[in-house]
């Protein structure tokens, strides 16, 4: 068999899309953690973060880790936080990068004292977003 060859034929690799959409869990929520203490969220914050989790699983993984300025939703780099270790107390045997480096916030839409908005933190391990933070003080930063 006698078989050409053709320029340009050659395809660039494309990063496959994860066009999963986002699932939330509690599993490793920390109600009790002493700066995000579950006790400090009125219930107009319970009400905005339901509203923000409904929206937010009409997201691909993709959209939500599309950084977003206007919705506060973005990466942690811990380091730069008054939490520098990060998530704290998650079980062991997960691999522990899983929630330093997959790290995101969002906001809530509500205010207290004035422009501090409301915050929610976790990691993303495939399409699920794990909460594990309620931050009605914007305390981490």
């Amino acid at each position: 068999m006698n078989r050409k060859r053709t320029a340009g034929t050659i395809k660039t690799p494309a990063v496959p899309l994860d066009q999963r959409h986002l699932k939330f869990s509690l599993e490793y929520l920390q109600p009790h953690h002493p700066k995000f203490h579950i006790t400090g969220c009125c219930d107009a914050f319970f009400a905005a973060l339901i509203n923000e989790v409904v929206r937010y699983q009409t997201f691909t993984v993709d959209a939500f880790t599309d950084a977003s300025p206007a919705d506060h939703r973005h990466f942690i780099y811990f380091p730069e936080t008054k939490e520098p270790n990060g998530f704290q107390g998650i079980d062991p045997s997960r691999d522990e990068e899983l929630w330093t480096d997959s790290a995101w916030q969002f906001a809530l839409p509500g205010k207290i004292e004035g422009s501090h908005l409301w915050r929610v933190y976790g990691f993303i391990d495939g399409e699920h977003f794990y909460i594990v933070w309620l931050d009605p003080f914007h305390a981490l930063d």
